[in-house]
């Protein structure tokens, strides 16, 4: 999951009691589950995705990290889950996920990598998130990667699939 499990950064106790049966059916029927929080979740009001850690549910994995490369393989390919991460000021947190993205990317040497993060990459056509372009969101340009064979996207609410360098972007 690529970010933003709730459209608000102020969810109700009713968001976290459906989330908490949602993900334990999940995780009772076995069902591997990897998630990253959004912009949504890393706010000045709260980290709503803390409490997913305290359920211990064996396949249900929040990569929340930037001061690591929160790595996956996944058959023939590696995944790298790239998040948004809380700081006080929310131009300092896009800037730490695009220094995050690219210091990744630099350092991907093998084939078959999939990036998963919750970014606004530049060539997107605006969706719901439009406002905080205006409001000086960092924009990620992604033209020069390499050893990547998929891109996956949150951030913008509007699915779309196109192609940069030969590379699928998928916002979904």
């Amino acid at each position: 999951f690529k970010g933003d499990w709730f459209h608000t950064n102020t969810p109700s106790s009713i968001h976290y009691t459906r989330t908490i049966n949602w993900l334990t059916k999940f995780n009772e029927l076995k069902i591997t589950f990897k998630l990253i929080p959004g912009n949504h979740s890393c706010t000045v009001f709260s980290n709503c995705l803390t409490f997913i850690k305290e359920l211990n549910l064996k396949f249900i994995e929040v990569y929340d990290s930037l001061d690591t490369l929160n790595h996956l393989p996944y058959k023939n390919y590696n995944i790298y889950f790239i998040p948004y991460k809380y700081t006080e000021s929310m131009k300092e947190r896009d800037i730490n996920v695009e220094t995050q993205i690219s210091k990744s990317l630099n350092n991907i040497q093998t084939k078959n990598n999939i990036i998963v993060s919750h970014v606004h990459e530049i060539s997107a056509k605006i969706g719901s998130e439009s406002l905080m372009i205006a409001k000086g969101v960092e924009l990620l340009d992604i033209d020069n990667i390499q050893n990547v064979d998929l891109v996956m996207l949150g951030h913008i609410h509007r699915h779309q699939i196109y192609h940069k360098n030969n590379i699928p972007i998928l916002f979904t």
